[in-house]
């Protein structure tokens, strides 16, 4: 059985993923290394290797690796080893620590070549279209197209019912849900602000998050609102499941996101999302089909995707600040509203959501054959070689 080690950390979807791939390699992945929750100390080391001095001196981390594999799979980060690896990708700035600087500087763009070319380097997957459609104009490498795909997530598909989406959509409440460790960057204010300014007694909110992160006066807000449950952000896959079983509707209202993996979750369970049209999240919900989209105030990617310098590099005077958009405050509430008082449209979006994860780019089976394709024409390039 072929070996695949993967020494980054990693996402719960890409752990999920090579549950379903144990049957077909010995997958032996690096202890500690999933980061759903992120240490204090990892946000010290990630402040400091984005430094300025650092984009000077060109600083990329590369991993070393000593044992050798048949592959390696990695998460955001370039390999050293003589085995073939392959680079699961957010957004191509990923690569070289989220700075707008190291690409371009003489140092840092000689080092992204030096390990574009490496020819252990097999391919580079890139989780989204918009991540895929940028990695060539932010590495500036040729060679790199011949090295990038997509394939989405991998997240597990369920099996429901028309008449369950459809009599969910009917009951007399009406339930929304929102779901991030980061409650002001994902949009959790305006939220709060919408909620106040919505009447009915019959909507309520699921609100699971980091409470210590919210500020006293607003804790104070959402505890005083019967119709609000807050949820502290540590439950585990069947707590989680459960949850969107049980709500109507995904609140996504995000100011920084690479790839909103709750909406792909949510889908999967039928759920419409009212959300940010920021980089990837246009690929999951079509405007009035399965959600309602906003742009934000402050564009953290520009039209074509590429950071925005001016909120990228200015993040506490603009979106780490505290404030609310009062344009997207209304417009949840109009969109809460308009799914509340049209419980027909509520199951149509329900159900297109539901069918749209199960189509041949977010099906799991689909996504599970193609990472079987592309780890089996890599293991044959090499047992050819």
């Amino acid at each position: 059985m072929k070996k695949i080690y993967c020494p980054t950390e990693l996402r719960g979807f890409q752990k999920h993923l090579f549950k379903t791939l144990e049957q077909e390699y010995e997958i032996k992945i690096k202890k500690d290394s999933f980061y759903d929750k992120i240490s204090l100390k990892k946000k010290l080391l990630s402040k400091l290797i984005r430094s300025k001095i650092m984009d000077f001196l060109g600083v990329i981390r590369v991993i070393k690796i000593t044992e050798k594999n048949d592959l390696i799979f990695s998460y955001n980060r370039f390999i050293k080893n003589t085995s073939p690896y392959i680079i699961n990708l957010e957004n191509p700035t990923a690569l070289y620590h989220y700075s707008l600087k190291r690409n371009r500087t003489f140092l840092g763009k000689r080092k992204l070549k030096k390990e574009i070319l490496n020819e252990n380097l097999k391919k580079i997957v890139c989780i989204s279209k918009a991540c895929y459609e940028t990695v060539y104009p932010l590495l500036g490498e040729k060679e790199v197209l011949n090295k990038i795909i997509q394939i989405y997530p991998y997240i597990e598909d369920k099996n429901l019912l028309d008449i369950e989406l459809k009599n969910k959509s009917l009951t007399k409440k009406v339930r929304c849900l929102y779901i991030s460790s980061e409650f002001y960057l994902k949009g959790g204010k305006e939220i709060l602000e919408a909620i106040k300014l919505l009447k009915f007694q019959d909507i309520e909110f699921f609100i699971v998050t980091e409470t210590q992160k919210i500020k006293s006066e607003d804790l104070e807000e959402i505890k005083a609102d019967k119709r609000i449950k807050l949820i502290e952000f540590n439950l585990n896959f069947e707590e989680l499941n459960k949850l969107y079983s049980l709500a109507n509707i995904l609140l996504h209202p995000t100011r920084q996101d690479s790839f909103a993996l709750v909406i792909l979750e949510a889908m999967k369970n039928g759920l419409p999302c009212i959300a940010t049209s920021l980089y990837a999240i246009p690929e999951l919900i079509q405007e009035g089909y399965n959600g309602f989209l906003i742009e934000n105030k402050y564009l953290f990617f520009n039209k074509d995707n590429l950071p925005n310098p001016n909120v990228w590099n200015n993040r506490k005077k603009t979106i780490y600040s505290y404030y609310y958009d009062e344009n997207i405050v209304k417009f949840l509430v109009e969109k809460i509203t308009l799914y509340y008082e049209n419980r027909q449209l509520l199951y149509e979006h329900s159900i297109a959501s539901y069918l749209r994860s199960k189509n041949k780019s977010f099906s799991s089976e689909k996504i599970k054959i193609k990472w079987e394709n592309l780890i089996n024409d890599i293991l044959k390039e090499g047992k050819d070689v």
